[in-house]
C-alpha cells in the first residue's frame, strides 16, 4: 500500500468546485450581442468541440440531446493511438464515478420495495464494522459519513494489487477501522468508500453480485447493450484506450484498473447512446418513481443528492455526475426545465481533469450565450516588474469588481459579486499587456484609458471586447 495520492479525491472535487468559479467569472463579465442567427446550431456545436479538442482539453465522444433528440452525437480525436484508431460515436469508454448515480439509483428502488430505508444505520448490514451504529444509508448516499476514503490508500502506485481482482474483504479491511475523520452528517467529503459499502449492501440484499443487479434492473430495461464493469477484459474493437497524456508534450498510456478496484464506486463502462438511454429512462420513470427522483434529486450538502450534483447554470437548473480516473474522464449533465442532455466521454486524463468547461461552454451555446471557442496558447515569461505594475482593484460596475493580485513570479485574478468572493484564477501572459487562463477561454487585457489616462483591464469573451474594468485602487 501506498498513501502518495493522499489527496486526490479532494483535488477532484476542489477541481470541480475551482471549475464551477470560472464559469460564475463568465457571469461577472458584460455579454453583449447575439449569435449570427444563420449558423446552425450543430455546427456551432461540432466549432467549439474541434476547438476544445484543437485546445487538449477534450478527446472522446460528445453527445448532446433535446426532448429526446439527439442534435450531435460525434467522436473526436485518438481512440488507439498504436492502431490509428479514431473516437466515433461507437466508442466505448470507464465511466469512473458516474457508476455511483447508478448505484444510488438500485439503493432507492430497492428502498421502493421496501428491501431496505436510507434512514438504515450501518450495522444492520455489517455489525461488526466499527462506528456502523452512527451512520445511515443516507450518510454513504450523500458522502457525509466521515468514513476514510479507500481509493487514498489503494491506488494506481499499487499496480500489482489494482491490476489484479481485489476481494471485497480486502477493500473494507483498508478503511474499516480507521477512526471516522467527523460526526457522520456534519459535513461533505466525496468519498468512495461509501459507494463501496453501497455495493456490498445491494449484494447482502438481492443475493446477486453488484453487477448482475445493474444488469437487470437498469441495462436490460433500457436496453443498455454496450456497458458493463470488468473494462480490463473487455474485448471489443470499440473499446478505447485510455491515456493519462496525449498532447504534443507527452503520451503516456494509463494503468488498468481491475474492476474490482472501483467496484460500485466508479467501475462501469459504458457509450454516449448508453448514457442516453440511462438520463431518458431515468427521468421517464422507467427506472425508480417520482417520490426517488425527488429524493435523489434533493440537494443535502453541498449541492449533493443521491448520486447527483444538483446546481445550476446562468440561473438554468441542471443535474449533473462526473468520473474521473487514469485515463478516463466523463461529464453527465441533464437540465430538467430545458429538458438537454450533455454526455461527454474522455479517454485522456487524471484524477483532477474536468470536462466541465467545456459541458458549459455547449450549454452556453444551446441557450444562446456568448461562449468562445478553445485557443491554441502558450504562456511567455515576463520580468515580475511587469506583473506587479497591474496588480489592483478594477470596477465596472458598482457591485462587481475585479481583483487582480501577485504571488510567487505569477499574476492572479478574482471576480468578485454581491453573491459570492470567488476564488482566485492564474492568468498567464501570452505578451507585455495580454493574458489569458487555462480553464476557461477568456482574455485579459491591460492598458491605459484614452480619456482618464487610468490603468484598466479589458475583458474578452466570445463576441470580442466585451467590458473595460477600471483601476480604482
Amino acid at each position: 500500500m501506498t498513501s502518495a495520492s493522499l489527496t486526490k479525491v479532494q483535488l477532484q472535487h476542489s477541481m470541480t468546485r475551482r471549475l464551477l468559479s470560472f464559469i460564475f467569472l463568465l457571469a461577472c463579465l458584460r455579454a453583449v450581442g447575439q449569435e449570427s442567427a444563420d449558423t446552425s446550431v450543430y455546427q456551432r456545436l461540432d466549432d467549439f468541440i474541434k476547438s476544445a479538442h484543437a485546445a487538449y482539453k477534450f478527446n472522446g465522444t460528445a453527445l448532446i440531446a433535446q426532448h429526446g433528440r439527439v442534435i450531435l452525437q460525434k467522436g473526436y480525436g485518438i481512440k488507439d493511438l498504436s492502431e490509428n484508431s479514431t473516437n466515433d460515436i461507437s466508442t466505448i469508454y470507464q465511466i469512473g464515478s458516474i457508476t455511483k448515480s447508478f448505484t444510488a439509483v438500485i439503493i432507492l428502488k430497492l428502498q421502493e420495495e421496501g428491501k431496505l430505508s436510507v434512514q438504515d444505520r450501518l450495522n444492520k448490514f455489517f455489525p461488526d464494522f466499527p462506528k456502523s451504529d452512527k451512520i445511515t444509508i443516507k450518510n454513504l448516499l450523500t458522502h457525509t459519513s466521515g468514513l476514510h476514503n479507500y481509493t487514498d490508500i489503494i491506488d494506481e502506485n499499487d499496480s500489482a494489487i489494482i491490476s489484479n481482482p481485489v476481494p471485497r474483504e480486502r477493500v473494507l479491511q483498508s478503511f474499516e477501522n480507521s477512526s471516522l475523520l467527523f460526526k457522520p452528517g456534519n459535513k461533505f467529503e466525496y468519498n468512495n468508500s461509501g459507494y463501496f459499502i453501497l455495493g456490498v449492501i445491494i449484494e447482502k440484499i438481492t443475493g446477486k453480485q453488484y453487477e448482475t443487479v445493474v444488469r437487470q434492473m437498469i441495462f436490460t430495461p433500457l436496453e443498455m447493450n454496450h456497458s458493463g464493469f470488468d473494462y480490463k477484459n473487455l474485448h471489443d474493437t470499440n473499446k478505447s484506450q485510455g491515456y493519462d497524456f496525449l498532447d504534443n508534450e507527452k503520451i503516456q498510456k494509463n494503468i488498468t484498473v481491475d474492476s474490482t478496484v472501483y467496484f460500485s464506486a466508479g467501475a462501469m463502462y459504458s457509450t454516449v447512446g448508453d448514457l442516453l438511454k440511462f438520463s431518458m429512462g431515468l427521468m421517464n420513470h422507467q427506472l425508480i418513481n417520482d417520490t426517488s427522483l425527488w429524493q435523489a434529486f434533493t440537494p443535502f450538502k453541498e449541492n449533493y443528492g443521491y448520486g447527483f450534483y444538483v446546481d445550476s447554470f446562468m440561473g438554468r437548473q441542471y443535474i449533473r455526475h462526473s468520473g474521473g480516473l487514469p485515463g478516463f474522464v466523463s461529464e453527465f449533465i441533464y437540465y430538467p426545465n430545458e429538458d438537454v442532455t450533455i454526455i461527454l466521454l474522455n479517454n485522456v486524463g487524471y484524477y483532477g481533469s474536468s470536462l466541465f468547461p467545456v459541458a458549459t461552454g455547449i450549454s452556453g451555446i444551446l441557450f444562446g450565450l456568448p461562449t468562445k471557442n478553445w485557443e491554441q496558447q502558450k504562456a511567455i515569461k515576463l520580468d515580475d516588474t511587469i506583473l506587479m505594475q497591474y496588480v489592483g482593484t478594477y470596477r465596472y460596475k458598482p457591485e462587481t469588481e475585479l481583483i487582480v493580485s501577485f504571488k510567487d513570479g505569477k499574476l492572479f485574478i478574482l471576480c468578485t459579486n454581491p453573491k459570492a468572493h470567488l476564488p482566485k484564477v492564474q492568468l498567464y501572459p501570452e505578451s507585455n499587456t495580454m493574458f489569458f487562463m487555462k480553464e476557461a477561454p477568456l482574455k485579459f487585457e491591460f492598458s491605459r484609458d484614452e480619456d482618464t489616462h487610468s490603468l484598466k483591464v479589458t475583458t474578452y469573451n466570445s463576441l470580442g471586447k466585451d467590458a473595460d474594468w477600471i483601476k480604482i485602487k
